[in-house]
């Protein structure tokens, strides 16, 4: 879970008995984004890498950023940060846990591809910028080879599925 709080924003991990259902927050694993506290998280997704690193979207003073953590199961460790000129809505990880898709509002660049190092970094693979708009939501097919993106414009809504080869 990560929200915004009135002086800052942080990462909250849960604990999850799936037999009560109930989550049971970690405090010990608290972590600053080290945003100025009037941004927000707009998304986030476990497996990049292994099970340990975790990757979220957020965005705050009109700078959005797509960020990589290590969690050690006490600590939150902060791997790579990429800045964005704008929002970034969606955050993704590849079935194999390898690659990454980043989606948002962008003159030049609305949907990214990043490969994960081992080591939680993220090196830049290949952008597409022709949602006119923006794009929100990518998704990779199990087997990895297609990517489905959604987003809109002005004109409306659209879903596209593209083929993607494995780098």
């Amino acid at each position: 879970d990560a929200g915004a709080g009135v002086s800052n924003t942080r990462i909250r991990l849960y604990s999850f008995n799936s037999t009560a259902v109930t989550l049971t927050e970690i405090t010990a694993c608290r972590s600053d984004l080290g945003d100025t506290g009037s941004g927000y998280v707009t998304d986030c997704t476990w497996g990049v890498w292994d099970d340990n690193y975790f990757a979220l979207a957020s965005y705050d003073n009109n700078f959005a950023s797509l960020k990589t953590f290590y969690f050690d199961g006490s600590t939150i460790t902060q791997k790579d940060s990429i800045l964005f000129d704008a929002d970034l809505y969606g955050v993704s990880v590849s079935n194999d846990k390898k690659t990454l898709y980043c989606g948002g509002r962008s003159t030049n660049d609305q949907a990214r591809i990043y490969k994960i190092e081992a080591d939680g970094k993220l090196t830049f693979l290949n952008k597409k910028s022709d949602f006119n708009d923006f794009s929100f939501r990518g998704g990779f097919s199990p087997s990895g080879s297609m990517l489905a993106v959604t987003g809109g414009d002005t004109t409306g809504s659209f879903f596209e599925v593209y083929p993607f080869e494995r780098h």
